[in-house]
């Protein structure tokens, strides 16, 4: 699934995609067993809904502009979710996680910063912290995301300038 069409189906079922991808709580991460909505409202020639509607990811309910996750499209969207957004405990994350963590994020907000997202960023939290250089707002926004973890592995001297 693309992006859009992932986060639309993550509404629909009521998840916040981009929450869990940032957020270190289990309960922000892991899915629920029963979710509490399963309805997305848009303009029916919306096209990722059409594309969603042909793949039979999404179908539309009894009322106009509205419109609900199959059961396929509620298994893909699980399968997809589990390879995307992992969990670890506080104790047990490392750079690997933060890395991973730092790609499911400009994966879902669409941000591309070369072939490795995570090391522009990890790169660039030194330079716009530590040295004070201008960083676009795209890589700001993610420095500002995960600032906690990329403040924690630097102190760590996980993170330095040559990254």
């Amino acid at each position: 699934m693309t992006p859009s069409e992932l986060s639309i189906v993550a509404h629909s079922l009521g998840i916040d995609i981009i929450k869990a991808t940032i957020s270190h709580k289990k309960k922000d991460r892991v899915l629920p067993k029963l979710y509490y909505r399963n309805y997305y409202n848009c303009n029916p020639s919306h096209p990722v809904i059409i594309e969603l509607i042909l793949a039979g990811i999404m179908e539309k309910n009894h009322t106009p502009d509205f419109f609900r996750v199959t059961e396929k499209g509620i298994t893909v969207f699980i399968e997809q979710y589990n390879l995307l957004i992992l969990y670890k405990q506080k104790k047990d994350q490392d750079l690997q996680y933060l890395i991973d963590s730092i790609n499911a994020y400009c994966f879902l907000s669409n941000y591309k910063f070369g072939n490795d997202n995570a090391g522009h960023v990890l790169m660039n939290y030194f330079n716009y912290i530590v040295e004070k250089h201008y960083v676009s707002h795209t890589t700001r926004d993610c420095i500002v995301k995960f600032y906690k973890d990329l403040r924690r592995f630097h102190k760590l001297n996980l993170i330095h300038p040559l990254t």
